[in-house]
């Protein structure tokens, strides 16, 4: 058995082939991937696939990194120095 079930928008489904398919909740259909239908011979191979579906859908918020500015800090391009208003006056 799987070791959690999923609970969001995807699924999966035991298909008469004996192949764990995961399922789109939201389109009523199955979840297509670059080679076909998202088809699996295991129960954990099928649940593994739909915890990255998710992951893809909903990424962990990013709170640094090398295009962001760390948290308590702003960047103000009027500070820079050489750097002229742009309205001018």
């Amino acid at each position: 058995m799987p070791e959690a079930e999923p609970h969001g928008r995807y699924d999966y489904v035991l298909d008469p082939s004996d192949l764990y398919v995961v399922w789109d909740r939201m389109a009523d259909l199955p979840t297509m991937g670059a080679g076909g239908i998202l088809a699996f011979t295991t129960a954990e191979e099928a649940v593994a696939a739909i915890r990255r579906l998710e992951r893809r859908l909903f990424p962990e918020p990013v709170s640094e990194g090398p295009f962001l500015a760390p948290q308590g800090n702003s960047i103000n391009m009027a500070d820079k120095e050489g750097t002229e208003d742009a309205g001018g006056g």
